[in-house]
């Protein structure tokens, strides 16, 4: 049991380096497509973004997690 603490504690230490610096709607984007299985245009309505700004944000977390793990 000690050890899944440790894992989540680990998890949410990644996610909030993370997402620390985005707006709190680029977290809501990334649970709805990557969690939830939204596509991008219903994570678009549900956020009042455009599918492009979707895509730019996730494009973005992508890259920051690509830098995070070197």
């Amino acid at each position: 049991m000690e050890c899944a603490d440790a894992d989540r504690a680990e998890a949410r230490g990644v996610l909030d380096k993370l997402l620390g610096y985005e707006p709190e709607s680029t977290g809501t984007i990334a649970v709805l497509h990557l969690h939830d299985g939204f596509s991008l245009e219903e994570v678009a309505r549900e956020v009042g973004m455009s599918v492009s700004g979707v895509r730019k944000r996730l494009r973005g977390l992508r890259h920051t997690l690509t830098e995070m793990e070197s």
